[in-house]
This record gives C-alpha cells, sequence and structure tokens, in this order.
C-alpha cells in the first residue's frame, strides 16, 4: 500500500498463474533517439524507413507507422 501526495491509496496485488506462458520471441528491437539536427535516429537502419545513418523524416516516419 503506498498514498500519494493528494492523499489517494494504491494497492499492488502480485498473483501467481500457472496457466500464463511467456510470449514467442519477436523480430529484434529497434532504439529511437529524438535528435537535435533530424526528427529521430533509430539504432539500425530500416530500408524504407531511414538513411544508411539511421536518421528519419517526420513524413517517412509517419507514412512507416500509418500514422
Amino acid at each position: 500500500m503506498s498514498r500519494d501526495a493528494a492523499g489517494r491509496w494504491f494497492v499492488s496485488i502480485l498473483v501467481e498463474d500457472p496457466t500464463v506462458v511467456p510470449l514467442p520471441p519477436v523480430t529484434p528491437a529497434v532504439g529511437v533517439d529524438a535528435g537535435i539536427t533530424s526528427l529521430l535516429t533509430l539504432s539500425h537502419p530500416i530500408p524504407g524507413v531511414s538513411d544508411e545513418e539511421g536518421k528519419t523524416s517526420a513524413c517517412v516516419t509517419c507514412c512507416a507507422t500509418g500514422a
């Protein structure tokens, strides 16, 4: 139990469920960094989304994610 600065109480409950199984492995993750000289920089280049340095533009990012 904990209480925040506004006086609200919170309770956290942890339950083990033996029927829960781990998810299968997924493709490698990509790190994203908000840059100063470019909008975003990825941890490694992705064809069609970023240039050879991993930098993206706002338009490419929105179109690639469907946003």
